[in-house]
């Protein structure tokens, strides 16, 4: 094997061809140019100052003298870059000629140093090595490979990301179906808490009352009562709901929005019972041969308990006074309050409230024109 001598090839400084190609000596034709657009920028700004002085005016803005750069471009320094390297890579093919061999791997050092090759440069160089001394032809055969290599490398790497992106797409799909079931059954929980406390609260509204934690029954009639009733349906929600591992909290809100989004009710008579129950609108409109309403919204009896309580005067054989009592009496704290607060006036309010179920028919047909007349125009008067 030849013995390799740095000393025997001939070699320059890489680093100063690079500054000499990217910045060309400036020629004596710019500098002269130079010189004489200064000189008339000089001589323009005497005239000016001159003139101002002569004429008593203020003098024009003076010319100022354009500043070079003689620094390379962008576009400079990356040609000057490309040919010294081309430089360096015809040196190093002189180089192998004269040996008669490839250069080894442990002549890159003393190499780079002979061409005062940094650090950073030198990691170019190793990777300039494998070229040295190839035709066009060959380099771009070796390069085809490469590329090839690394397309196959690309490929496998692919196979393997997309491998672990289905993994990972199977488990985030098991993750949302277990978090979904999870959250189905949370609100199943929710769903049967509420639907328990709503039938509560409409037993409530009806008047049946409830079965407190000791046992006993209460029947709530007055607003006090009322409230307390559902005070006591929402404290045994929230033990409820603790004990199924749900949010309190979160069953308080549904509870309110029970409470507070539920429709408009009205006390009517259901005609199917003969019961005093509390009914929404819709439920009036949707079966009204079956609820009859006994108040309007603003408290006063309706027409139909109107018609109803004048049948039962006459077969009890009230006054008109005693009459009007009774009904100022129904319309200022409900019926179903007024038989439990007053319960002597309890039979003629239930005759009232039977009239209005099975003599629902004939009150209408028979009343409708008793209140045009004589019966309108009375001392007893509901509106």
């Amino acid at each position: 094997m030849t013995d390799f001598n740095i000393e025997d090839f001939q070699t320059f400084d890489i680093q100063k061809r690079r500054q000499e190609l990217a910045n060309p000596p400036v020629s004596q034709a710019v500098i002269d140019a130079r010189a004489k657009t200064a000189q008339m920028a000089n001589d323009y700004n005497r005239m000016n100052q001159f003139v101002a002085l002569a004429t008593g005016r203020r003098a024009g803005s003076p010319m100022k003298i354009p500043s070079y750069s003689d620094g390379p471009t962008a576009s400079q320094s990356t040609a000057a870059n490309e040919a010294t390297l081309t430089e360096f890579m015809r040196s190093l093919e002189k180089m192998q000629e004269q040996l008669g061999r490839p250069i080894e791997e442990s002549e890159i050092p003393a190499i780079a140093k002979a061409f005062n090759i940094g650090p950073k440069g030198l990691a170019q160089i190793k990777a300039y090595f494998p070229y040295v001394g190839i035709t066009s032809a060959e380099k771009r055969a070796r390069s085809g490979e490469e590329r090839a290599i690394a397309s196959a490398e690309r490929a496998v790497s692919a196979e393997e990301r997309a491998a672990r992106g289905e993994e990972r797409a199977e488990i985030k799909f098991t993750q949302e179906q277990e978090k979904k079931s999870a959250k189905q059954k949370e609100e199943e929980r929710y769903d049967l808490l509420v639907r328990e406390a709503s039938r509560k609260l409409r037993g409530v509204q009806d008047g049946e009352g409830f079965t407190t934690e000791d046992g006993s029954q209460i029947t709530p009639l007055d607003p006090g009562q009322t409230f307390a009733a559902q005070q006591e349906i929402f404290n045994r929600g929230m033990k409820q709901a603790e004990m199924m591992g749900l949010d309190p909290d979160e069953f308080a809100k549904r509870f309110n929005n029970l409470i507070i989004k539920a429709p408009t009710t009205k006390q009517v008579v259901d005609a199917q019972t003969g019961k005093l129950v509390f009914r929404s609108d819709r439920e009036i409109a949707n079966e009204q041969d079956r609820y009859i309403p006994i108040q309007t919204g603003s408290g006063k009896l309706t027409v139909q308990a109107q018609n109803a309580a004048i049948v039962a005067f006459g077969e009890l054989g009230m006054t008109y006074p005693e009459g009007l009592k009774l009904v100022r009496l129904m319309e200022d704290l409900t019926p179903l309050v007024a038989m439990e607060q007053y319960p002597e006036k309890a039979p003629f309010i239930m005759k009232i409230l039977t009239n209005m179920q099975t003599k629902k028919d004939l009150i209408d047909v028979l009343m409708g024109r008793a209140f045009k007349g004589s019966a309108g125009n009375s001392e007893l008067k509901f509106e």
